[in-house]
């Protein structure tokens, strides 16, 4: 073994332990370098597990790390996105203000197909909130049509439709002829493709004569064959046919345009062989027989109406004036003739002294085919602004507007009982009507509507039809139950007793409340107002039944307690301004009244009339007040054009808009505020309380001074008096969302 070096001499010589361990490796190298390795081993294995430990506590610090950026970025998306879906809510309630408006012009353009994409746009998705208003109901029902049963007839506009002579039946004519059941609106039978422009009955019913695009008349029997039969074929069309009532004479009137034009021609043909009896010169390329058979109309040659012999084939009259003619109607006595030009108004021919009227005078719309009703008394029109309208037809006054299509209307036709319409239109539809039912336009009542009108159950409506005459009615269907003596106050909160005002019998010419139990009103007990002798008072009842407010014409206002025999709280000292309104809050019950000097409401608890505070309503004294639902909030009025919301607990207005309503009333889901215009005339207006924009607007002829919401929210009712004019009261319907979002509930032309 070599000697050692002088580091371990060195090292050794200045430590006895070393010496003693190198002497000791020197006697045992082998377990010396065992223990060496061991120990360099044990040091290597520290040394790794530090290096370890800390290339995790670093991993560990990057994961954190990471970790918190993560959370910072999640943290961001979910503030974008809660951002996003703010905006995105925003833009709905912003887009929900502005379509409704351009829905109501639609309504009033008739533009159904319009109304229908509009109202969709705003039904809510799953999760969204809804924004739809009472007015979105009231635009679905009307933009839901009059039609008793709508059919669709095929892809293509309705050519023609006309009832069978008994009015069991109805001809369709499209891409295919199609026969209906008049009463049941079912499909009896159809045959294949081919381009219809006309179709006539035979006397019996049993067959129907079909004047085609391509120059052919087929005759389909409709019961016991499948397809239609040629009859003839005619040198160029589109062809117009009609029967003669004995059904032995068919016309057949060939034109180039829909409209008559110089070439067109009607010849006679046998409707049993199709063989030509002869050619009309000069007629015009559209025909219609008098239900008498006495004469034969057509046109419009060269702009004339001309009459003709059907047995002679002999000219009798020729009525000049009538360019563009695009249907000839008889009355059912045979004396009058209807003529539908599309370049103007519908006329009336007097074929006795050949007078000529306007059917419908001051209509501005293109009418393309009209028809008197069997007795006479109405005349239905079809036209291209998309509505089915009724006219008288001794005064041209318009009866009714029939909307549903969402295209023009180019055919209509009445029942042999005058009692149905049917009518096509270019929208591809077939529509069934009953000319008398009632239409979606405002009920009327007798009488007007005051605060607290509906029972708190929603079953009863009072109304005061004269200054002492309370009238109640049920609802929704305004049935008339009973009527009663006495001025309108409210009804008991359990809605089984109605309360009204009247003077007492005994000395000093007292108030007294008196009630009447529901539903029959037989009389009940009557309470003595306290201090009410010798002056008028406006009254109100509270919420609750218990309080009756009472403002003099001087603006005095007194309280009185129902529940303490008509016990008497005076607060005209303590509020020393006259008093124009004032209305009584419940739990608790709080006293706000609106003064007229002074631009504030005063609050006052109830029974003792303790002062409570003010709410400062700037810029004028407050005019009206509406609490809302709830009763925790106050929407106030004043006359300077503003409504502010208030929290009277916190003494707090939430939010203000201008408007200058003369009433106001608040829907039950809080969403809609009806206000009605000070002057007489002008529309009483809905405004969405999300966006505080105006939604709706109705017009009225008269001055609006009461509103109201049904308590289901499915009617708004519009009080009209004065003017020197019996009190009416104006009913504007609107169905619950279960209605109007139910799949079944929907017409198939939206």
């Amino acid at each position: 073994m070599p000697p050692p070096g002088p580091w371990p001499r060195t090292w050794s010589a200045s430590s006895p332990w070393a010496g003693r361990i190198l002497r000791w490796a020197k006697r045992r190298p082998a377990l010396a370098a065992a223990l060496t390795a061991c120990a360099l081993i044990l040091t290597a294995g520290v040394a790794g597990i530090a290096w370890q430990w800390r290339q995790a506590d670093a991993a560990r610090q990057v994961a954190v790390q990471r970790a918190g950026e993560k959370e910072e970025q999640r943290q961001l998306a979910e503030t974008a996105r809660r951002d996003a879906e703010r905006s995105a809510e925003s833009r709905r309630v912003s887009l929900y203000a502005a379509d409704m408006p351009l829905v109501q012009r639609a309504l009033e353009e008739s533009d159904f197909h319009r109304v229908g994409l509009l109202l969709d746009a705003h039904r809510p998705a799953p999760g969204q909130r809804d924004l739809r208003g009472w007015e979105w109901r009231r635009f679905w029902q009307e933009a839901r049509g009059h039609e008793d049963a709508s059919r669709h007839s095929g892809r293509a506009g309705v050519t023609t439709v006309t009832f069978s002579p008994d009015g069991a039946h109805v001809a369709v004519g499209s891409i295919k002829p199609t026969l209906w059941d008049a009463r049941t609106h079912h499909l009896l039978a159809e045959a294949p493709n081919a381009a219809l422009t006309s179709a006539a009955f035979s006397p019996d019913g049993e067959t129907l004569f079909l004047g085609m695009v391509v120059p052919r008349v087929m005759r389909w029997q409709w019961r016991t064959t499948e397809a239609p039969v040629e009859l003839c074929r005619l040198p160029a069309g589109p062809l117009r046919v009609a029967v003669s009532p004995g059904g032995e004479l068919l016309a057949v009137g060939r034109e180039t345009q829909q409209s008559g034009s110089p070439d067109g021609t009607t010849t006679l043909h046998h409707s049993t062989t199709g063989a030509v009896i002869r050619t009309l010169p000069e007629s015009g390329g559209i025909a219609s027989f008098s239900p008498d058979g006495t004469c034969l109309a057509t046109g419009s040659w060269r702009d004339a109406v001309k009459l003709w012999d059907p047995s002679t084939g002999g000219l009798r009259a020729t009525l000049t004036g009538f360019p563009q003619v695009t249907s000839l109607r008889f009355s059912a006595d045979s004396r009058q003739l209807v003529v539908s030009r599309s370049a103007g108004e519908c006329s009336l021919v007097n074929l006795t002294d050949r007078t000529v009227r306007s059917g419908t005078p001051g209509y501005a719309a293109r009418v393309w085919d009209a028809a008197l009703s069997p007795d006479g008394t109405r005349l239905a029109t079809a036209s291209l602004d998309q509505s089915v309208r009724i006219w008288d037809a001794a005064t041209g006054k318009p009866m009714a507007k029939l909307t549903g299509h969402v295209r023009g209307v180019g055919q209509v036709d009445w029942a042999a009982d005058g009692k149905r319409l049917v009518s096509g239109g270019a929208d591809g539809t077939v529509k069934f009507w009953d000319p008398d039912k009632k239409r979606h336009g405002p009920e009327r009542l007798a009488g007007t509507i005051l605060p607290h009108s509906f029972s708190p159950d929603g079953r009863h409506l009072a109304l005061q039809t004269d200054p002492q005459r309370i009238t109640l009615h049920e609802y929704p269907s305004l049935k008339t139950i009973a009527e009663v003596r006495g001025n309108f106050l409210g009804f008991t909160p359990d809605g089984g007793t109605l309360l009204g005002m009247a003077e007492s019998a005994g000395p000093g010419r007292s108030m007294e409340v008196r009630s009447w139990t529901l539903p029959g009103l037989p009389p009940g007990t009557a309470i003595t107002l306290r201090g009410s002798e010798g002056e008028r008072h406006r009254m109100e009842l509270s919420p609750d039944g218990r309080w009756v407010t009472g403002v003099t014409p001087a603006g005095r206002i007194r309280v009185w307690d129902l529940a303490g025999d008509g016990a008497l709280t005076d607060l005209t000292q303590q509020i020393h301004h006259p008093v124009t309104t004032s209305i009584i809050l419940s739990n608790p019950p709080v006293l706000v009244a609106a003064c007229v000097e002074a631009p504030y409401l005063r609050l006052f608890g109830l029974p003792g009339g303790d002062f409570q505070g003010v709410l400062d309503h700037r810029g004028g004294p407050a005019s009206f007040i509406l609490p809302d639902p709830d009763g925790r909030h106050l929407l106030v009025s004043g006359t300077n054009s503003v409504i502010r919301k208030w929290d009277p607990a916190a003494r707090r207005e939430l939010w203000q808009f201008e408007e200058n309503p003369g009433a106001l009333a608040l829907s039950p889901d809080g969403l809609t505020l009806a206000c009605a215009a000070w002057n007489g005339g002008l529309p009483t207006r809905l405004w969405n309380l999300e966006t505080r924009r105006e939604v709706a607007r109705f017009p009225t002829e008269r001055n609006v001074t009461q509103l109201t919401f049904a308590p289901d929210g499915q009617a708004l009712l519009l009080g009209m008096s004065g003017d020197g004019e019996p009190a009416v009261t104006l009913v504007l319907r609107a169905p619950a969302f279960a209605v109007s979002d139910d799949p079944a509930a929907d017409r198939p032309t939206r």
